[in-house]
């Protein structure tokens, strides 16, 4: 039985067609447990290769009709083959019966997909559902079976979600499930939070600790991010500390932003794929555009400090404030600007003003998120990596390290950097000093979002 490489499709028998048990995925090498192997579980060690599991033994799981699913696990470690085996006997009761396994990185993430097929809930669509292109069927219950549509917000669907979601955090692997449908790999827009999101600082505190009140500012930031005290309050609260601070505040913390680890190649390569991209903030727009600037963005939201004529914070922000509520209204009227259906939108965000985006987004992502968002999430990711949101959306290790190959070189990205850092600066400031900006979509483009030239969006929004 020969191997195959990361990336790959797990398909194959022995020489006779006879089903094949895989050996064990982590550490050892060693060959897979009796029950393992009956179970048909994928394994290999983390310098191996991918071999594949019994296509037939599998594929006779569940009965079509039956609608497809993608179940992506992402872990730091490799996977033992006991938790395989718990994940065979977990889907397996369920009735998922698994259509085929494709290892998406081995290093320095562990990466895998399982397309698992349910029985369905209603009617198959007669001539079948329109090819999505995934490579295996399909969303149509794999081979032979007929084609239904697959219903994420079905009880099934969401009881398998939640107990694979609790199964694998007890291993610290991140799960994801989607339905096997084109628009998991099509992804068209891509909105994300900043603070602790895009950049590993909360701005806000970032101000405080120059106005000196770091403390006071951090103890409000985290309690409204735990979603403990109403946003709009915490903000009004914080605001009013860094009266009196000069806006050139702002400069200092831009000078020493730091990005989260993966947030370039993220930007960058879905740039390639021709994604929108935009980051809606409950921070400051001084901020947020120079980030805007800094990744490649298209769009940019986010609060205004109003600016006193003594150019110091006179307490108070200038315009709606972008909550929850509004950062949920902000990606649904982009997104319908750009003509973008919500099962081709991506939201990421950590706290609890995020859940709202989150919730309306086809693919909502808490990444790295506060206790109680990752509770309240559907989609959790704890990764150092803002790049591994990739293999939630199926690229592979190979296609990702294609993508990141013609990402400019830090040297030139430096370069341009500097190029532009005088301008920047100076944007920064009058956008301060004015007091206005909000929303900046593309250059050179339409009013692609109502009201976002030279403003925010509408405050009926």
């Amino acid at each position: 039985m020969a191997a195959t490489a990361v990336g790959a499709t797990v398909v194959a028998a022995d020489a006779a067609g006879a089903p094949v048990a895989p050996p064990a995925l982590g550490g050892g090498g060693s060959p897979a447990s009796p029950a393992a192997a009956a179970a048909g579980v994928v394994s290999a060690d983390a310098d191996s290769e991918l071999l594949s599991p019994s296509g037939d033994a599998t594929a006779s799981t569940a009965p079509p009709p039956a609608a497809t699913y993608v179940v992506t696990l992402l872990a730091e470690e490799p996977l033992p083959t006991p938790f395989l085996a718990g994940l065979h006997e977990l889907l397996n009761a369920r009735g998922a019966g698994v259509r085929r396994i494709t290892q998406l990185a081995r290093q320095p993430l562990r990466a895998m997909e399982v397309v698992v097929a349910l029985p369905a809930t209603g009617a198959a669509d007669g001539d079948g559902a329109d090819d999505n292109g995934s490579g295996g069927g399909g969303n149509g219950g794999g081979d032979g079976g007929a084609r239904v549509a697959a219903d994420t917000s079905s009880p099934a669907v969401v009881d398998l979600r939640k107990a694979l979601y609790r199964y694998c955090r007890a291993s610290a692997v991140d799960m994801a499930l989607q339905a096997d449908t084109v628009y998991r790999r099509a992804k068209r827009l891509v909105v994300m939070d900043m603070d602790s999101t895009l950049i590993r600082q909360e701005v806000i505190d970032e101000l405080a600790r120059h106005a000196g009140v770091y403390d006071a500012v951090r103890e409000i930031t985290d309690t409204a991010m735990e979603g403990g005290m109403d946003f709009n309050e915490s903000l009004r609260q914080r605001v009013a500390l860094l009266a009196g601070t000069p806006a050139d505040a702002f400069d200092k913390v831009i000078a020493n932003l730091v990005y989260t680890d993966g947030a370039s190649v993220l930007c960058g390569s879905l740039h390639q794929l021709g994604v929108r991209l935009a980051v809606i903030s409950g921070g400051f727009t001084t901020v947020a555009s120079h980030v805007r600037r800094e990744l490649g963005l298209d769009y940019d939201y986010a609060n205004t400090l109003e600016v006193g004529a003594d150019g110091a914070f006179t307490g108070r922000t200038v315009g709606p404030v972008v909550n929850s509520q509004r950062k949920a209204d902000l990606l649904v009227a982009i997104a319908d600007a750009e003509g973008i259906p919500m099962d081709q939108v991506v939201a990421i965000g950590d706290g609890a003003n995020d859940l709202q985006m989150l919730s309306v987004a086809g693919l909502g992502l808490a990444f790295n998120a506060k206790p109680a968002v990752q509770d309240a999430a559907t989609f959790v990711l704890n990764q150092g990596s803002l790049a591994s949101v990739l293999y939630l959306l199926g690229y592979s290790e190979g296609e990702q390290e294609a993508l990141a190959a013609r990402l400019p070189s830090p040297a030139d990205a430096a370069a341009v950097a500097t190029a532009t850092a005088a301008t920047a600066a100076t944007a920064a400031t009058a956008a301060a000093a004015q007091g206005g900006g909000g929303a900046h979509p593309p250059a050179g483009a339409p009013p692609a979002v109502p009201g976002a030239v030279g403003g925010p969006l509408p405050s009926e929004l």
